[in-house]
């Protein structure tokens, strides 16, 4: 058997079965970030609360997460809505109680007066799947989506070593890729 041709045949496969191991990977992300770019987030099914405070939270909020977690657990039992597991943590608009790709509360504090808001959130499938795409998630599927994107490079590799011994297929390739760098260099300048 010529060893040239056992190559080929090795990286053939190599090629075909990574792709199809890491193919609904690459589509969810696809897809995601696709409905995303049109504004498709997923529902959050947010309820909100306001809370009058018999007290002004500790200043500066920030270093006062503790206090702030007491106000959302005392309310929250206090009407029977389900406290979350787990330590409140500084979140992008307050302080989030529970894990934010799950069931979570959020406090925001009114500045000006003795008030709060709280949200309680719990993210429909969609928006879950989003937070996947956007690796606001576990370490486990941080690594996957890495892997999916080495994956994506070494498909790309592969690919391009394949074609690289076909003349024919070389030169529509190269071509290919200059319209290609071409579209996307006037993409990018239309767009700024």
């Amino acid at each position: 058997m010529n060893k040239n041709v056992f190559n080929s045949q090795v990286l053939r496969s190599f090629h075909a079965y990574l792709a199809m191991f890491f193919l609904p990977a690459v589509f969810l992300f696809a897809v995601t970030g696709s409905l995303y770019i049109f504004g498709v987030k997923g529902d959050l099914n947010t309820k909100s609360y306001q809370i009058q405070l018999s007290q002004s939270l500790p200043r500066p909020l920030a270093q006062n997460i503790e206090a702030q977690e007491q106000v959302m657990v005392d309310y929250a039992r206090e009407h029977g809505i389900e406290v979350p597991e787990g330590k409140a943590q500084k979140g992008r608009m307050g302080v989030t109680l529970g894990n934010p790709a799950g069931y979570h509360l959020v406090l925001i504090p009114d500045r000006a007066e003795n008030s709060a808001e709280l949200q309680v959130n719990q993210p429909g499938l969609y928006y879950r799947i989003v937070l996947l795409h956007k690796a606001k998630c576990g370490w486990v599927f941080k690594s996957f989506g890495v892997a999916t994107g080495i994956c994506l490079v070494l498909l790309y590799v592969s690919g391009i070593i394949l074609i690289w011994k076909n003349i024919r297929l070389k030169n529509k390739a190269l071509i290919l890729c200059g319209i290609g760098l071409l579209a996307i260099i006037v993409a990018g300048l239309l767009s700024f």
